[in-house]
């Protein structure tokens, strides 16, 4: 028997779904879907019981059935989690670095831990007695929130994400890391700037940033030289890398690039700048993406399919 994943993402504007079938040690997407909020898919709304509800009704009418025996990993957006990067020594046991992740939450947001579902992972460096931790959380009420607004279609949920984590899957299952330099990945979602940074040999880091120049409406022109600066300053802050220069290039996702971004965006920078595209290196059964979708928008879907590769 085939398993089964349903990757999901909740972003701004959309909900998406990929449908990904294993079988014989092959991935196949067979089903992707994107559904328009009904308003900004933001906090306020998903903790309102009444928009929920209403929405739950909608997507169980518009996603129709779901084989019962998949699983679902649903990505929501960084900014409903608390995310941090922190060095660990590379002799750290399990026990010990579930105990300094538990010190790290306790540090990290205001309210009671018992109030988060969290959890931690190690990257090991190549080199080195430092390897890096990075913690994500999320209220629990957030999590119950989700799960209530996806019950009932079918899928087991196994598990809610930050998109970040996600997207990250889904690059490294179509791309390769460059042996020298490191890679942006870079989301404009509203008026924020999420960028995480990878690199081969252990190096993680993810940058947020609020940016009155990426609000709706927005010259795209200055939009791209406000997130170009932004990114900069931010990598520079974190000692990731000192200029653009140094990146093997900047891979687009989300819901908000508009060809002028993308465009403006190259202009400005000096590493290399294109679209992600998560269907790369991944066999399409036949009507399984709009062939207009693919071809003018697929980093949509990043953090959808990359859901599904759990």
């Amino acid at each position: 028997m085939p398993d089964t994943t349903i990757g999901v993402s909740l972003g701004r504007k959309y909900l998406r779904l990929v449908q990904l079938k294993r079988e014989g040690g092959a991935d196949q997407i067979v089903r992707t879907l994107e559904v328009p909020a009904p308003e900004p898919l933001d906090l306020s709304f998903l903790m309102d019981d009444t928009k929920r509800a209403g929405w739950h009704q909608e997507l169980t009418t518009l996603i129709g059935d779901l084989p019962v025996d998949a699983t679902a990993v649903v990505a929501i957006p960084a900014s409903f989690c608390a995310l941090r990067v922190f060095p660990v020594d590379a002799d750290l046991t399990d026990d010990e670095l579930a105990e300094q992740s538990k010190w790290e939450l306790e540090h990290l947001v205001l309210s009671s831990p018992d109030e988060y579902y969290y959890g931690s992972d190690r990257i090991q460096a190549e080199v080195g007695l430092t390897d890096t931790a990075v913690l994500v959380a999320v209220r629990k009420t957030v999590a119950t929130a989700v799960r209530e607004l996806l019950s009932g279609l079918g899928p087991r949920i196994v598990a809610v994400e930050a998109d970040v984590f996600a997207t990250q899957r889904a690059f490294e299952q179509n791309y390769d890391l460059d042996d020298l330099h490191p890679t942006m990945l870079l989301e404009r979602s509203g008026g924020r700037l999420n960028a995480v940074v990878l690199k081969r040999g252990g190096t993680f880091r993810f940058l947020s940033d609020l940016l009155p120049e990426l609000a709706d409406g927005s010259d795209e022109t200055t939009a791209a030289q406000a997130t170009r600066n932004a990114v900069e300053r931010l990598a520079r802050a974190q000692g990731v890398l000192q200029t653009l220069e140094e990146l093997s290039g900047i891979y687009l996702y989300g819901e908000d690039l508009s060809e002028a971004f993308v465009d403006a965006l190259r202009d400005t920078s000096e590493a290399r700048v294109e679209k992600l595209n998560p269907f790369r290196r991944l066999r399409l059964a036949p009507d399984a993406i709009d062939e207009l979708v693919l071809e003018t928008r697929p980093e949509g879907f990043a953090a959808a399919l990359g859901a599904s590769l759990w």
